[in-house]
């Protein structure tokens, strides 16, 4: 399950820190992302949810206790993290983004740092792998 912890902790990442907020409709697509992979994965309904609540506990726990820089430096090893597990896969890298841009989209808008992160991403996606 680390692996979808960090895969979600990306998502809450990208549409909190971006405008710093986290509306409904973005959560609403962080859990059918994450409950979809989940779901993949043999995760129940249950299961998953106790996981995004646990996610979001900590990324406000993080965030409230150390600040941005914390936060920040989780969301990278959150991607270290995925490329361990996942290698230079360059579909699981399009799939992710995808699931990023979906989110990022979610309000309505792509703010010009939803986008600067979702390129952050795969920028150091690629820079661990070499």
């Amino acid at each position: 399950m680390e692996g979808l912890r960090a895969y979600a902790f990306v998502l809450v990442f990208l549409a909190h820190a971006a405008d710093g907020r986290l509306s409904e409709r973005e959560l609403d697509t962080i859990r059918r992302q994450v409950h979809r992979h989940a779901r993949d994965l043999g995760y129940t309904t249950l299961q998953t949810e106790d996981m995004v609540l646990s996610i979001l506990d900590d990324y406000q726990h993080v965030l409230d206790l150390t600040g941005e820089a914390a936060v920040l430096g989780r969301f990278r090893r959150s991607i270290q993290h995925l490329c361990d597990l996942y290698g230079a896969d360059p579909k699981v890298l399009a799939a992710i983004q995808t699931d990023m841009r979906s989110v990022a989209a979610a309000d309505g808008s792509v703010i010009d740092m939803e986008g600067l992160l979702i390129s952050h991403f795969a920028e150091t996606w690629w820079r661990l792998r070499r």
